[in-house]
């Protein structure tokens, strides 16, 4: 049971970082069970408005990381959830080129 949850979780958490790449939201290397991403913007405002959308994520607010968040990776529903919210609040001009 372990050794499956671990495997589903390190699939997800590959796919979830490719689609926040894709997006033009670059990402820290992980080998948890969580992502360190680049908001394109204010990690906090970006907390709030996912917040808002039901989704929450970390805020980072250590000078020079104010712009990353934190996710944890969860099921690929919940990503899918994630990555739509994303799509509605971060505007695709704010987004860094992939």
């Amino acid at each position: 049971h372990l050794a499956a949850c671990t495997a589903r979780t390190a699939a997800e958490r590959t796919r979830l970082a490719e689609a926040l790449a894709a997006r033009g939201l670059p990402v820290a290397p992980s080998q948890g069970n969580f992502l360190f991403f680049d908001c394109a913007g204010d990690a906090a405002a970006t907390a709030a408005a996912l917040r808002r959308e039901g989704i929450l994520v970390k805020p980072w607010q250590e000078d020079g990381y104010r712009h990353f968040a934190r996710v944890t990776v969860g099921t690929v529903e919940e990503s899918e959830c994630f990555l739509a919210a994303l799509d509605r609040i971060i505007p695709i001009t704010q987004r860094q080129p992939s």
